[in-house]
């Protein structure tokens, strides 16, 4: 058979497919092309590459001194309660906080009526809990003031215990009743 004949007859053979093959299957296997094509040219050299940067990486580690793993150089949990007690001021510096509790009062027009005081110490930890229980005066704006500035001034209080009563005679003055804990660390600690 010479190459003349050969050809016309493949050529036959592949008018025969054309003319069986549908738009859909053309489609099926442009897409089936492109899709052979982007592997080639885009995911086979990236998994190369992958291939010899982790190969790099195993090398690296290998020479370097094996370290302990993060999570075992944490076996103990953070004692917060030490961190707590660190961030306390000493005991001496309530009277400055008293003052300073008082100034901020009348910067706020609150007026004081009544304060409470009672020291205790708490048990099992090196911490003096000083309590206030406060009478207030003043109109719903101030004592909002009061205690926003309170909270932002004085870093080692907590309110407790925060109650409002309104005026019987109509008056804007409400009478606010406010317990406070101020904590300190004790004498003992302080001067460790």
């Amino acid at each position: 058979m010479n190459g003349k004949k050969l050809r016309q007859i493949v050529s036959w053979h592949l008018a025969c497919v054309l003319n069986r093959v549908k738009w859909q299957h053309t489609t099926a296997m442009g897409l089936l092309a492109l899709w052979a094509m982007l592997v080639g040219t885009i995911d086979w050299p990236l998994h190369v590459e992958t291939r010899q940067m982790t190969l790099q990486l195993a090398q690296h580690t290998a020479l370097e001194p094996t370290r302990p793993p993060p999570a075992a150089q944490q076996l103990a949990p953070r004692d917060l309660t030490h961190e707590f007690m660190a961030s306390l001021p000493g005991f001496e510096k309530y009277p400055e906080q008293l003052r300073e509790l008082n100034l901020l009062a009348d910067k706020s027009s609150v007026v004081i009526m009544r304060i409470d005081y009672r020291y205790e110490q708490m048990p099992a930890l090196p911490i003096r809990k000083l309590t206030l229980r406060m009478d207030l005066r003043g109109d719903e704006a101030q004592q909002r003031r009061f205690l926003q500035a309170t909270l932002n001034a004085i870093p080692n209080l907590s309110i407790t215990r925060l109650a409002f009563a309104k005026s019987a005679d109509g008056a804007a003055k409400v009478e606010q009743k406010l317990d406070v804990n101020l904590y300190y660390q004790s004498r003992q600690k302080a001067s460790a």
